[in-house]
Formats: structure tokens, sequence, C-alpha cells
């Protein structure tokens, strides 16, 4: 009796183009730290239409657009690449460098929002609640940091 078998193919783990699940983390959390990102900075829209009043200044408007820019480029890298195939080191680097400047443009955002409700005064409680958008930004832009050193962690040798 012949036994009949199938040839088996072989595939190295580097030569791999679908993603290991550490990759589809690191996708899934930089997803959700840029929409954190980008729900913060549109909140000052939402501030104005609900409160008829925005902290707004003229250098949180270019943070907000650095913001809303750095988060989107680095959605559509996790979202198009990384949840796709495995993260390279190029990869990684350019989530790594984009969180680092998203965390910076929050920082600058939050910063700003700030001394504008300190600005205001202690007797206008209200005001600190419209600030919120300021921490969840820093938060978002952390969250996608995390997605970018999981990414670094789990990058591909090459």
């Amino acid at each position: 009796m012949k036994l009949k078998t199938r040839p088996r193919v072989a595939v190295r783990e580097d030569d791999s183009s679908s993603p290991s699940s550490a990759s589809r983390t690191a996708g899934r959390v930089t997803l959700a730290g840029c929409g954190l990102t980008i729900l913060a900075a549109l909140l000052a829209l939402v501030e104005k239409a609900a409160f008829g009043v925005s902290l707004m200044t003229a250098g949180r408007q270019l943070a907000d657009v650095a913001l809303t820019v750095l988060a989107l480029t680095s959605a559509t890298l996790a979202a198009v690449v990384l949840l796709r195939r495995p993260a390279t080191g190029a990869l990684a680097s350019t989530l790594l460098l984009l969180a680092v400047g998203q965390l910076g443009a929050a920082i600058w955002a939050a910063t700003s929002v700030l001394n504008s409700i300190r600005a205001i005064g202690d007797d206008q409680v209200f005001f600190t609640a419209i600030g919120t958008g300021a921490y969840l930004g820093v938060l978002g832009s952390l969250v996608t940091l995390a997605g970018g050193v999981l990414a670094w962690t789990n990058r591909r040798r090459e």
C-alpha cells in the first residue's frame, strides 16, 4: 500500500508576508491612539458649538492642525502597512518619529489651553471642563507612542 503525501511548502519566518499578532496589536494600539488624538483636536469645534466659547489661540490652531496631520499619517501607516505585514525597522522608526511629533504638538496645545484657563481665573470652573481635550490629546499621543514602541520591539529583522 502506497501512501500519498502532499509536498510541504516551507516558509521561512522572515519571508512571511502575514503580520504576527504582535504587529497587529501594535497597529491596533497605534490606531486607537491616533483616534484619541484626532478626537482631541476636534474637541475645539465641539466646544465652540456647544458652549459658544473656545479656548483656541493662534498657536493652538497650528498645534491642532499639526496634531491632526501627524495622527492621520500615523493611522494611515498603521492601517495600510502594519495591519497587513510585519513591522520593519523603517516602519517602526517612522511611527516612533511621528508619535514623538504628535506628543510634542499635543503638549504644545495642552500648554496653550492650560495657560488660557489660568488667565481666565479660578472663579470660572466651567472652562476647566473645556480643557479636557488637552489631556485627551496628550493621552492619545502617548498611546500612539506605545504602538510605535510595540512595532519597534516586534519588528522583523532584515
